[in-house]
């Protein structure tokens, strides 16, 4: 069960590498359905494959969960299960099932560790007994470290995490009050290209610029906020489909205006790609249904939103 402990390097690589490879195969989805169709099941149709590409990416996740994570306490639940199924007699042990990057020991680094602590400790022993009034000054720079948890420093809208923590209790207020939401998945054009030709730097300013035609357009109550890469999402509080879809609009003709510099000095512009749709039901499947039609936009030629009535349903 344990060989990879032969050679854990060797191991550490080829986990790594195949991480790179599902991540790339998940964000460039169209690319990676036209090797396998070329290369390796030219039998199957493009749709096929597109539709097995975006099943596998709605199963996966990799916006919600991290590419490669294992959780020990489900796969030791699996082989009870089959313990008390009676499809097995062994003994359902994990050690040494699971990979672990296994470091030589560094007893003076940790020496040296202990020692700063030890210091460090003694300081903040002086410090609050002769300085109580610290505290409040303390609880100000926590509450600035809670902020900055949730908030993309980037384009200083909120991230990934600030989403996940927010977006649950803004559904479940909106659905009491009977308000009705919209959630738009947007997406930067081509925007590796930008990166390609202008550099990273480039890049970021073009992510900077998106972000605040975005945060021009929220409302008060409404949330913005960057997911990954070129990738950003709107919850629009109280907005039908409808009015959600002219603010969409407005959003592109915004960033259609745009006129950004690159470090260089050259000048270019980005378009976007917005798949909208009502925001009912659990997050995991309002953002599937949003990727899907964002999806749709990226096919019908980009520079343009694409919105669901339902999954499934998607029209211009």
């Amino acid at each position: 069960m344990n060989h990879w402990l032969s050679n854990p390097e060797l191991v550490a690589r080829v986990r790594d590498a195949s991480l790179k490879g599902w991540e790339y195969a998940l964000t460039n989805l169209e690319e990676s359905v036209q090797v396998i169709h070329e290369k390796y099941a030219p039998e199957k149709s493009i749709d096929h494959l597109r539709f097995e590409a975006r099943t596998l990416r709605r199963l996966i996740l990799p916006d919600l969960v991290q590419l490669g994570h294992m959780n020990p306490a489900r796969w030791q639940f699996i082989a009870d299960s089959y313990r008390d199924l009676g499809m097995t007699s062994a003994e359902p042990a994990l050690e040494g099932f699971l990979f672990e990057d296994r470091q030589p020991n560094n007893y003076w680094l940790a020496i040296k560790v202990g020692g700063i602590s030890a210091v460090l400790l003694m300081i903040a022993g002086y410090v609050i007994l002769k300085f109580r009034r610290l505290s409040q000054q303390l609880a100000q720079t926590n509450r600035k470290l809670s902020e900055i948890a949730i908030i993309d420093q980037l384009t200083h809208v909120h991230n990934r995490n600030g989403l996940q923590q927010l977006i649950p209790g803004m559904l479940s207020l909106a659905n009491r009050d009977g308000m009705n939401c919209s959630f738009l998945m947007l997406d930067i054009d081509h925007f590796k290209s930008v990166n390609d030709r202008f550099g990273h730097q480039a890049g970021d300013v073009a992510l900077q610029a998106f972000a605040e035609v975005l945060t021009r357009h929220r409302r008060k109550e409404d949330l913005v906020a960057r997911v990954g890469g070129e990738e950003f999402v709107m919850l629009l509080v109280g907005a039908h489909i409808e009015s959600a879809t002219q603010i969409a609009n407005q959003i592109l003709e915004s960033v259609r205006q745009l006129e950004l510099l690159s470090p260089d000095g050259g000048r270019f512009g980005i378009t976007a790609s917005i798949g909208l749709v009502p925001a009912k039901g659990t997050l995991e499947g309002i953002w599937y249904a949003a990727d899907t039609a964002l999806y749709q936009a990226k096919h019908e030629g980009r520079d343009r939103v694409v919105r669901a009535t339902g999954v499934g349903q998607a029209k211009r």
